[in-house]
């Protein structure tokens, strides 16, 4: 959503509005205007954290704040902990993560670099913006049997799995859209993902970070080697890349 092109005409404050009033009469959810659901967090919860956000930044200008939301899957109330700039990133209930994206932030992809930002074009490469170029993720590696997996981190995954079934992915610090092939050699396409796959299978897995669970790792892939999934692998809609394992 494009903010409203600015008028020609100056806009005169009410004489009747005080200082922060006028202020808090600027303010609008359109300096906002996105927002991401991170892991452990459904869509309903995260609306609610925005919203509440919103209401919240529009009267104090404070991005750094504390928000209570319900979960409208479980009816319960939970606090979650929001600060940033660009990028707002509330952390809190049970492990939940809310996006919350200014204009400045680049339309809910992820921010550039360091420990706020799901992934970075690299030094001296084309960057995420296209299908070619190196791109570098950066989160903490998750390595867990299917049935943690379901239990803890994706409930709605709809697959059956054998008991010795184990998933790796990096779960990013923030989301990252990222142009990549669609699976099936059917086009290219821009998507967001919160994961980047790394293994799936019977134990034991091939991937380098099958053991490295809870780390948290920078990993630059070439993005002519990533698919979108075709399938419902683990973690769903989560993209790939061949030779990152």
């Amino acid at each position: 959503m494009q903010p409203p092109a600015p008028s020609s005409a100056v806009a005169m404050p009410s004489p009747s509005l005080g200082g922060g009033a006028q202020a808090a009469a600027r303010r609008s959810s359109a300096e906002y205007p996105r927002f991401a659901a991170g892991p452990n967090t459904t869509e309903g919860f995260a609306q609610n954290v925005y919203d509440t956000f919103i209401q919240q930044w529009v009267s104090t200008g404070n991005a750094n704040q504390t928000v209570v939301a319900t979960s409208p899957s479980t009816s319960k109330t939970y606090t979650m902990s929001c600060s940033g700039g660009a990028t707002v990133h509330c952390v809190g209930g049970n492990d939940a993560h809310v996006y919350i994206y200014s204009d400045a932030g680049g339309g809910g992809s992820a921010p550039s670099g360091g420990a706020a930002g799901g992934g970075a074009p690299a030094p001296g490469t084309s960057g995420g913006s296209g299908a070619t170029g190196n791109y570098t993720f950066t989160g903490t590696v998750r390595a867990m049997s299917m049935q943690e997996f379901k239990a803890s981190y994706q409930p709605e995954y709809p697959n059956q799995f054998a008991p010795g079934e184990r998933v790796v992915f990096l779960q990013l610090d923030a989301p990252a859209t990222v142009t990549a092939k669609n699976g099936g050699d059917n086009g290219s396409r821009e998507s967001t993902t919160r994961e980047l796959f790394l293994d799936y299978g019977q134990a034991p897995l091939r991937s380098q970070y099958a053991n490295r669970n809870g780390e948290h790792v920078s990993i630059t892939v070439d993005l002519s080697q990533c698919r979108w999934p075709s399938d419902t692998r683990p973690p769903l809609g989560s993209l790939g890349c061949a030779g990152v394992s």
